[in-house]
């Protein structure tokens, strides 16, 4: 009997030990990587009007920034170890999301741009638009959309797997735009700033093929 007792309050002794531990080491993780995070902002920051950084609250497994960029709302978020391959498991390569997204953009139709598992004469992934209607999706490609993201979004089979590279939600009036940050957890200045001009170009396009609904 007091042998038991023995091993119930050692064993008790260690949980007390054990557990305030790992909660303090889980604790610095996240400081740690948040902090590289908000560190990886700072090239951009000069690009935005009263720039906000925040953190997930969690994990550290996703830094947001808001702020303006020529009078116009912006957000951007890097997404840290994002499955390669969503119909996975998730259990194999990972990569870093970056994703930029203008608010207060009007329209009456949801339509995105994809990239294709089957691939292109070249081998890389074929590009494609997809659109509520028909007459919409002429519009847009008339207007050189596809061209436009593809001239800024290098075409690889991550992408292609983790769905639209651009999307315009008309639920929530905004465009958004997603890369592969490649080497580090957000793409260069340079890359940012055609992606915000980027932005801005197709919101005049969506506003002229895909008015909003009055």
């Amino acid at each position: 009997m007091l042998e038991t007792t023995s091993d119930t309050v050692l064993g008790l002794l260690v949980l007390g030990v054990f557990i305030p531990s790992v909660i303090v080491l889980g604790y610095l993780v996240y400081r740690f990587k948040n902090a590289r995070l908000t560190r990886a902002w700072q090239p951009i920051l000069d690009l935005f009007d009263g720039a906000r950084i925040g953190g997930d609250g969690g994990g550290a497994a996703a830094s947001f920034l808001v702020g303006r960029h020529q009078g116009r709302s912006f957000r951007a978020t890097m997404y840290t170890g994002v499955a390669a391959d969503q119909s996975s498991d998730g259990g194999g390569p990972r990569f870093n999301l970056f994703e930029l997204v203008l608010a207060e953009v009007p329209g009456a139709v949801h339509w995105s741009v994809r990239l294709q598992e089957r691939s292109s004469r070249d081998g890389a992934p074929a590009w494609s638009l997809e659109a509520g209607t028909s007459q919409l999706a002429s519009a847009l490609r008339d207007a050189g959309v596809v061209e436009a993201v593809s001239a800024l979004v290098v075409a690889d089979y991550t992408l292609a797997r983790n769905g639209p590279v651009l999307a315009y939600r008309s639920k929530g009036a905004e465009l958004v735009l997603r890369a592969d940050a490649r080497e580090g957890f957000a793409p260069p200045v340079a890359w940012v700033r055609g992606a915000l001009g980027l932005l801005l170009r197709l919101a005049e396009i969506n506003a002229a093929a895909n008015p909003a609904v009055r």
